[in-house]
């Protein structure tokens, strides 16, 4: 199964560097998502893939970073997720209605 994070948020535009940043250090490997203007503030939404290597440990403690260095507080989250019929079959706890 691949399970995909997209991160849903507002930046100034120059900021975008140094949030790029941020995402790295905490081991999260992001290109520049594309930016959509709204108002004075631009619209940030990276999209990764949760894994052994990027976990949601570190997606938190990215949280943090964010809030503390940048003021940013309301950051949006959407899954998706990619899996086989038979991967779907065999998971217990999981529902598809």
């Amino acid at each position: 199964m691949k399970v995909e994070l997209e991160n849903l948020f507002s930046i100034d535009e120059t900021s975008q560097d140094q949030v790029i940043n941020v995402y790295n250090r905490h081991g999260i490997a992001i290109g520049a998502p594309e930016l959509r203007k709204r108002n004075l503030k631009t619209k940030f939404n990276p999209i990764f893939t949760l894994n052994e290597d990027v976990t949601y440990e570190q997606v938190t403690a990215l949280y943090e970073s964010l809030e503390r260095e940048f003021g940013i507080v309301s950051i949006g989250e959407r899954f998706y997720f990619e899996f086989s019929d038979l991967e779907y079959e065999r998971a217990p706890l999981f529902t598809l209605n």
